[in-house]
């Protein structure tokens, strides 16, 4: 199995790094909230009310590349085009979208803690099989092998505080 994964920098870690990345320390709100937020209630609380103009807040004035250079790196691997491969913490489906899109993969899942991001990434045509409302810290739902390759972008399960 690949597995990749791309975890969001902590404020912390922002506030101590130097150059560009620096201006990233004063995040809007909405953003702010998903690092703010002190549990799992107020994590899902925060990424629902962000769903709707998460894609444009990320990559069109953010210019978060993440979810394009993961997709990339899978697609080097040399898995097949029809490779079962896990999106976990899919949000709104960036990485899904250009899995599929951009690299022409067929069988992707998305798991995220979010119904309202799901909703995002499901109105994504031709990008899920499935979409998964569901926790990286319980994978229960899903049987052991049933992916080829999973990648994480943007979410680390051990980050609240």
């Amino acid at each position: 199995m690949f597995f990749l994964s791309i975890v969001r920098l902590s404020a912390e870690m922002i506030r101590r790094c130097r150059g560009p990345l620096r201006r990233m320390s004063t995040l809007p709100g909405l953003w702010q909230g998903t690092y703010d937020a002190k549990d799992r209630a107020e994590l899902i609380r925060a990424y629902d009310k962000w769903a709707g103009s998460y894609d444009e807040d990320s990559i069109g004035t953010f210019g978060y590349a993440a979810p394009r250079r993961a997709a990339e790196a899978l697609a080097r691997n040399g898995l097949p085009k029809s490779a079962t491969v896990l999106d976990g913490g899919a949000g709104t489906g960036l990485v899904g979208q250009f899995l599929a899109q951009d690299h022409g993969f067929t069988r992707i899942t998305a798991l995220d803690i979010s119904e309202s991001m799901l909703e995002v990434a499901r109105a994504k045509t031709g990008v899920y099989e499935r979409c998964v409302l569901g926790d990286l810290e319980d994978m229960r739902c899903f049987d052991d092998g049933s992916f080829d390759a999973a990648v994480c972008v943007g979410c680390a399960p051990s980050t609240l505080h």
